[in-house]
């Protein structure tokens, strides 16, 4: 860690440990004063810079004690739209002046408590969509922004537009890992949540009733979708704990700027979502290719945007481009637009970084938030069935 030499003799630096914690709540810093040579800490105090989402505590220190927890506390405005990319502590004596400070990048998931203090019982999220719109990438996104490492993780088997990589209706756990000293993962935690993986979206499949069947439980785990459903078959009778409580629908950007076929035939699909009273969220994926192109043919997206996967850009997460087609897609589909979202996965980064963490994390939260009030509501209507027999 960096210090701060205030003369031969005085040394200072500062080390920091964060624990998860819910959006809303104060998120806590706690922070080791590591080095004190020929100093003091009496007259002294730990503060974080201010952020225009956040309050800091001011904490006094004194000699006795090198290890504070300081609370930053979210304002209304905060989200996780709006997390900063790092946080400033400083040590600074009563008049103000400062002794030392250290910029620390908290990761996005430690903000992420929310979605792990749901009940125990899992709740399922569908992710359908056309072949090669990032349905597999989305779940190694999901595993990249929970890991601990800061290294993207290679989840499940992801591909592109030609031929399906996903074959089988299956499951995913997204395990919270780290690495110990020897490179090897190490299983933290498993999320309350499971990601279902689908078919790509063609013009051969989901021919009959396939989808209504995945909706409410009927389809079996590893179910080889390339097979042809039997109706009548006893293996299709609904299971509660295959029924899905959220749908994610996947299009490409692009797919959606041209209205294609293929958008047609997923307008199709998340209308029957809504007859069945299953709650929706629009997915634009490969949203950065946009402003690429863009860039390619305007001279003012030239000086406007630069790569939305670089995590300096100071540029909007959603820039004025991105926010047309949430308006598109919303009338298109005739859903809110707090129900849209462009996403951009991980690629070839070698490291994470809280831009694209933040596309992610901001469809798993919403995704989460309906998921778990579905299966609420499928629970109490279960509990009166019960009472009224």
């Amino acid at each position: 860690m960096e210090g701060f030499l205030i003369n031969r003799q005085q040394y200072v630096t500062m080390s920091l440990r964060t624990s998860r914690t819910c959006l809303g709540s104060p998120f806590k810093l706690n922070i080791t004063i590591d080095k004190i040579i020929g100093f003091s800490l009496d007259g002294c105090y730990l503060e974080c810079s201010p952020e225009e989402h956040f309050d800091s505590d001011r904490i006094y220190t004194e000699s006795s004690k090198t290890t504070y927890t300081l609370n930053l506390n979210p304002l209304n405005s905060a989200s996780i739209f709006n997390i900063p990319h790092s946080f400033t502590v400083s040590l600074s004596y009563n008049s103000g002046k400062i002794i030392t400070k250290q910029h620390w990048a908290v990761p996005l998931r430690d903000f992420m408590g929310k979605i792990f203090s749901t009940s125990k019982q899992d709740y399922n999220i569908l992710l359908f969509g056309l072949t090669g719109s990032g349905k597999s990438s989305f779940i190694n996104s999901v595993a990249s922004l929970l890991c601990t490492d800061g290294i993207p993780i290679k989840y499940v088997l992801s591909g592109g537009s030609s031929g399906h990589v996903t074959k089988k209706f299956t499951y995913n756990t997204v395990v919270v890992l780290s690495r110990n000293t020897g490179g090897e993962f190490i299983e933290q935690e498993i999320s309350p949540f499971l990601l279902w993986d689908t078919w790509g979206l063609d013009r051969n499949n989901y021919q009959r009733n396939d989808f209504n069947l995945i909706l409410q439980g009927s389809l079996p785990e590893d179910f080889q979708m390339s097979e042809q459903i039997k109706y009548g078959d006893c293996s299709f009778i609904s299971q509660e704990k295959n029924r899905q409580h959220c749908v994610l629908f996947f299009t490409t950007a692009a797919d959606l700027q041209a209205e294609s076929e293929f958008l047609k035939s997923t307008k199709k699909y998340v209308e029957e979502a809504t007859l069945m009273e299953v709650p929706s969220i629009i997915v634009i994926s490969h949203a950065d290719t946009v402003v690429e192109e863009a860039k390619k043919t305007s001279n003012a997206f030239q000086t406007q945007y630069i790569d939305l996967r670089d995590p300096k850009s100071n540029l909007p997460l959603y820039p004025p481009i991105l926010m047309q087609l949430i308006t598109k897609a919303a009338n298109y589909f005739k859903i809110e637009e707090n129900c849209i979202f462009p996403l951009i996965n991980y690629k070839n980064e070698a490291t994470t970084n809280m831009r694209i963490d933040k596309y992610v994390a901001l469809i798993l939260d919403k995704a989460c938030n309906l998921a778990s009030l579905t299966r609420l509501r499928s629970q109490n209507s279960i509990g009166k069935r019960r009472n009224n027999k």
